[in-house]
């Protein structure tokens, strides 16, 4: 009686030896009592002989905290970072397997590779691997159990599977590792949260995902208390994307902690070559331990045939005889085992039909497989499963049931999916369904068809089946691709799936049909299949003439554009292959060569709202541009009138945009597929050559202004030099592998050509300034030991009676192989890869390629440079890169024949009348001091009505940021007021005269002038006028100031004065009130008859001159507040206005919303708004003038409010 009751409160086995019964029967032989104590005893040794022995100490008495409540965006990280639910995926591997059977994996905890590794202390590496079949995988099943049943070591584990997108890519499996580690501990989940707060869900879905997670968990490894953690990770074989950063993650982590790691795979030597570097491994091989594999098998074969025999009711000479033949044709495979057994279970499969079936299996998994493929073959959908074999063999992902019907058709089937399932069933030893996606039912199942069945299924050849998937891919693509197909019709809506999505059939063929149009091109007689598609009028030709646009949309739609753009050069080598001279250039090439530069041009605005192809694209695209003529139909119809643009393509080939501060360094990757770029607030971003995707970003903890790059010669690394220290990064993981103690000033560097040492030297490379890393042990060499092959960069000088030398170097030499003279001094240099061009960009000046040789101007690029920082050819010399405006990256094109917009006139300022019929601006202008143009334009017309000449040029005047001249119509559109620094003029436009009504002398700079409403009054706003007296400024005025004037004759009328320098004033409608805006973003309301202020309203905007790309934006958000302030006193000013323009000039916006994206070309500070007229005066392009039907435009906004983009 002493168990009695003892199960209910502890959880235990009670063994027992049984003497007496109730309390009446005693038995009165006291031997038998120590014979039924000895039995129970021998009973419970055998039971705990069960367990391995293990030393292991006791652990310490842990005193669990309660965990800290999370808060809400906690939540909303954990939710955006969820993968898989490692749990749930277990258990359907296990059910799929028919249950985790103990005695198939009990063998490993008492193996002395799993001791010795479990009882290390230090943490370590255990990798299982093994041929396919041999059951890796209910291994690690098992041993997740045993180690959660342990209660010490705490198991995070992922099951990678080649067949599931969901779970076969690295950064699935980092992410869902640290997000398993994230729900348990705190402080991994405050890591995650350190990048989460800034970007939000975007962290975990966008091609820097691997390198921030790879981060946050090399830190959770290193800050986190990981003692008693276990990461486990199965099917290292079965991650199919981005497999080697994965392998080259886990050989290192070891040594980052002292958490352990398992993981299993099949015997491939890439892997072993990777994790043979980790300083902490154990090897567990399957076939070194057959007598373990071989009783694990036996007891999975004696589970399957006990589970058989009772379904089957076999009896028991049956029961054996089965057992009997799969013992002896298993050959230690799980797999082998699992297959005959589904074969056997089938319901057709009597019990007299087992002993001729089982006679029918070979035994190996070849052979096994072999039959299998015999079955299908006879079965009565024989041609339809062998279409879907040879379909699935091929295809680059698993598809949906939804894609497979798309592309194979049933006979006499009208898209019923359940018959597609049916077959799929019929194919059932090779497929096998989930979620309805189709998977194969092991990889091993994959490589058979495609090495040892290949000329049963692929009977025309495996080339012939990738033309027929190209071929069935254009054909449903022409049949579902159409405008605007999620009906998302707002022109700045992000991407909503609707549902049902009416791409899901597409998805696939969307992304892979030029994929297979290329694995089609070389049959097994060595004939061209694809040539006939792609000649002029051909399939090809045809589809992009009809859906090009249509396809773009659903690319963007899915979030696979990038996709689509290597698609398309793909196309265009296909099609230059088919071209037998470089001068025949047919209609198809001429047609994809534009496509692809059209969508880079357009990737910015497109790829996150896909209905600007219809709105931005086809209108700002050049008017030669094949792509525009071919869609112009398919135009937005609420632009009524439509800008103005460049006749062709030019030489700016894209716009690389992302950074949020000064682009400070460039530099090309030697393998010149990518383009590395530093900000001057630490983000480093890493470009695709090809397609102009954002590879990587990474913030830096240092943030140096002044921080220069340089990719090792495989491209492999990019180091970075900082004040004081040189930082190496490997590009694959995103992680800093190397630090080193640089001084000041050695910023400029370069790898030598093995890749082994990396030289830091100052900006001149001067002699005896080197620095020499040896880039294996960190170590500094001796600078004599440094190889002599170094290029000595170009350079200019400059003396005070000279307008600027450029100088040309041998580096060798040092002679001086040529010199420029007459150009603006610069040390943004840069000389070609060949020596033979000379790139030079001014800071706020034109860009400019010239031969060295003859010092010709080969290119003039119409883009101002905003940085101090040298463009870059790329190393192939064909494109340059210079950053831009707008913390903007421009790629140009050098290759001959590119094609250079002359240079237009900039507009200085704008501003439309009061009817909105006519705007005036000024152009041509010599120097703001000097002479410039004022022009009348219509707006509907496009046409100048009228130009004015304002004064003469001043030589050796300067402008200054102050000096912008301003512009304002009097209220019946008769007057013009201009200002000229501190004069305002006022001209009679009803006469066309040249000469000035008045002029009046302001005792500062003009910053804003605004007529009346009643046109007798102007408000004047100035600041104080800096004058230069040799190197010093002085102020002539020390109060900023708002003269109101006499519209007749000049005389001032009230004087206001302000402790603050004032921007911009407004009259309210019965001329009575003044408003005005300071440079501090203060607004107020004044009394015009007694100058008493009203109201204050500080928007906390801060100082607007601190930057001029914000300008813009507030002054236009002020605007709009004041004058509701001036209409209604007192009240709380609204943010809500009619038209504006994004902060950094990208977008146009109605209400806030986002409705037309401008190119990099066509932006500018100085946009007008009149009604449904916008005039845009960017500095490169001149005057753009657009029209907008407001009732259509307001219409399509109306229509979708919840998925709208933020700017």
């Amino acid at each position: 009686m002493e168990g009695a009751g003892i199960w209910d409160e502890l959880p235990c086995v009670i063994v027992k030896g049984i003497a007496n019964y109730a309390d009446g029967h005693r038995n009165a032989d006291s031997n038998w009592q120590h014979f039924a104590a000895a039995t129970a005893a021998a009973t419970a040794r055998a039971l705990i002989e069960r367990y391995p022995k293990t030393d292991r100490p006791r652990p310490p008495l842990v005193i669990l905290k309660r965990p800290k409540e999370r808060t809400k965006e906690e939540n909303e990280c954990l939710r955006d970072m969820h993968v898989t639910d490692p749990a749930l995926d277990k258990k359907r591997i296990e059910d799929t397997n028919g249950g985790l059977l103990k005695d198939s994996y009990i063998w490993i905890l008492s193996n002395a590779d799993f001791t010795q590794w479990r009882n290390n202390p230090g943490g370590g590496l255990l990798w299982i691997k093994g041929d396919p079949g041999k059951g890796k995988t209910m291994l690690i099943c098992g041993l997740i159990d045993e180690l959660q049943a342990d209660g010490i070591a705490q198991p995070y584990y992922f099951f990678c599977q080649a067949s599931d997108p969901r779970l076969n890519s690295a950064t699935k499996v980092l992410c869902s590792l640290v997000y398993s580690i994230a729900c348990q501990d705190q402080e991994a989940l405050s890591v995650v949260m350190e990048k989460y707060k800034h970007a939000g869900r975007e962290l975990f879905n966008n091609a820097n995902t691997w390198t921030a997670l790879s981060q946050m968990l090399t830190q959770i490894l290193q800050k986190v208390n990981l003692e008693n953690n276990v990461f486990i990770i199965d099917g290292l074989d079965e991650c199919i994307t981005d497999l080697h950063l994965l392998v080259d993650f886990i050989a290192g982590a070891p040594a980052l902690s002292t958490a352990k790691w398992i993981v299993s795979s099949r015997n491939w030597s890439n892997i072993e070559e990777k994790l043979n570097t980790s300083s902490k491994k154990l090897l567990l091989s399957l076939e070194l331990n057959e007598q373990s594999i071989s009783h694990a098998v036996q007891a999975y074969i004696k589970h399957k045939v006990d589970q058989l025999a009772a379904l089957k009711k076999l009896d028991e000479h049956s029961r054996d005889g089965v057992e009997a033949y799969l013992s002896a044709n298993a050959n230690e495979t799980f797999l082998w085992v699992a297959l005959v057994y589904k074969e056997l279970f089938k319901g057709n499969v009597k019990k007299r039909h087992l002993q001729d079936l089982m006679n029918t299996f070979p035994p190996e998994l070849g052979p096994l497989y072999m039959r299998m493929m015999a079955q299908v073959c006879e079965s009565r959908d024989a041609d339809t499963c062998v279409q879907v074999l040879e379909l699935i063999s091929l295809t680059y992902r698993p598809i949906s049931v939804v894609e497979l019907a798309s592309l194979v058709k049933i006979p006499d089937d009208n898209d019923d999916f359940d018959e597609m399932r049916d077959v799929i069933a019929t194919c059932g030893s090779f497929l096998v369904l989930k979620d309805d996606m189709v998977y194969f039912i092991h990889q091993s199942a994959k490589d058979f068809l495609l090495s040892n069945a290949s000329d049963q299924i692929f009977t025309r050849g495996v080339a012939r089946k990738h033309h027929d998937i190209f071929s069935g891919s254009i054909q449903i693509l022409s049949q579902g691709l159409r405008r605007d197909i999620y009906k998302l019709r707002h022109p700045g809506a992000r991407p909503s799936v609707p549902n049902p999505d009416p791409l899901a059939p597409l998805q696939y063929a969307c992304v892979y049909w030029a994929d297979h149009l290329r694995d089609a091109d070389i049959n097994s007689s060595g004939k061209t299949i694809s040539q006939a598609s792609l000649q002029d009028d051909g399939v090809v030709h045809f589809f992009l003439k009809a859906f090009l646009i249509y396809w773009l949309e659903a690319l963007c739609l899915t979030g696979k554009l990038s996709e689509g753009i290597i698609a398309i050069r793909l196309l265009e080598s296909l099609v230059r292959q088919t071209i037998s001279t470089a001068q025949d250039l047919g209609l198809l090439h001429l047609f994809v060569r534009d496509a692809r530069r059209f969508v880079l041009s357009f990737r910015p605005a497109i790829e996150y709202t896909p209905l600007q192809l219809y709105s931005s694209a086809l209108h700002f695209a050049p008017t030669s541009s094949i792509v525009r003529q071919t869609f112009e139909p398919s135009q937005a119809k609420w632009i009524s009138q439509k800008p103005s643009v460049r006749f062709e393509w030019d030489a700016h080939l894209q716009t690389l945009e992302g950074h949020k501060n000064d682009v400070c360094s460039l530099v090309f990757s030697p393998d010149n597929t990518k383009l590395a770029s530093n900000s001057e607030d630490g983000n480093v971003r890493m470009w695709d050559r090809a397609t102009g995707a954002c590879l990587q970003s990474l913030t830096l903890d240092t943030i140096d202004t002044h921080t220069s790059m340089a990719f090792s010669p495989d491209s492999s690394q990019l180091a970075l030099a900082f004040d004081e220290i040189i930082k190496i990064l490997d590009i694959k993981t995103g992680a800093f592998v190397m630090t080193l103690e640089n001084g000041p000033r050695h910023k400029s560097m370069v790898f030598s050509p093995d890749g082994k040492q990396l030289i830091s030297s100052n900006k001149l490379w001067e002699s005896g300034r080197f620095r020499i890393w040896d880039l294996a042990t960190g170590m500094r060499l001796r600078t004599k030991d440094y190889y002599r092959d170094v290029r000595k960069p170009a350079f200019s000088e400059s003396k005070a009676t000279d307008p600027g030398i450029i100088y040309i170097l041998d580096a060798a030499t040092d002679k001086c192989l040529q010199r420029f003279r007459d150009h603006p001094v610069t040390e943004q240099l840069a000389l070609s890869p060949d020596g033979s061009q000379l790139a030079m960009a001014p800071k706020h000046k034109y860009t400019t390629v010239r031969d060295v040789k003859t010092g010709a101007s080969l290119f003039t690029f119409l883009s101002y440079t905003a940085a101090s920082i040298s463009p870059i050819f790329s190393p192939d010399g064909a494109e340059l890169a210079v950053v831009g405006y707008f913390e903007n990256i421009n790629i140009w094109d050098l290759t001959p024949g590119s094609f250079v917009d002359p240079e237009k006139d900039i507009i200085w300022s704008l501003a439309f009348s009061p009817d909105n019929t006519r705007f005036a601006l000024i152009t041509n202008c010599v120097e703001l001091l000097g002479a410039f143009t004022i022009e009348i334009w219509d707006p509907v017309e496009g046409k100048c009505q009228q130009q004015l000449q304002v004064g003469k040029s001043i030589a050796g005047s300067t402008t200054q940021s102050s000096d912008i001249a301003r512009l304002a119509f009097s209220p019946d559109n008769t007057q013009l007021a201009y200002s000229r620094r501190n004069e305002l003029v006022i001209r009679n436009l009803a006469e066309n005269s040249q000469r000035d009504k008045f002029e009046f002398r302001a005792s500062g700079s003009i910053q804003s002038i605004v007529f009346s409403p009643d046109g007798t009054r102007l408000a004047v706003a100035d600041v104080p006028l800096l004058d230069e007296i040799g190197d010093t400024k002085t102020l002539k005025i020390k109060t900023p100031k708002i003269e109101i004037v006499d519209a007749t004759n000049g005389a001032i009328v009230h004087t206001i004065n302000f402790s603050t320098g004032i921007i911009d004033v407004y009259f309210s409608s019965d001329s009575k009130r003044l408003g005005s805006v300071s440079e501090k973003g203060i607004a107020a309301i004044c009394d015009l008859n007694t100058g008493a202020c009203l109201q204050t309203f500080d928007f906390k905007f801060g100082d607007m001159r601190i930057d001029w790309q914000e300008e813009y934006l507030r002054r236009s958000h002020l605007q709009y507040s004041v004058t509701s302030m001036l209409q209604d006193p007192g009240s709380i000013p609204s943010a809500i206005f009619e038209f504006d323009c994004s902060g950094d000039g990208s977008w146009l916006l109605r209400r806030e919303e986002p409705f037309l994206w401008l190119p990099s070309d066509y932006r500018s500070m100085e946009i007008g708004f009149a009604g449904g007229n916008i005039a845009i005066s960017p500095p490169l392009v001149g005057i753009v003038l657009i029209s907008l039907s407001l009732a259509e435009l307001d219409a399509e906004m109306a229509s979708n409010r919840s998925s709208i983009l933020k700017v």
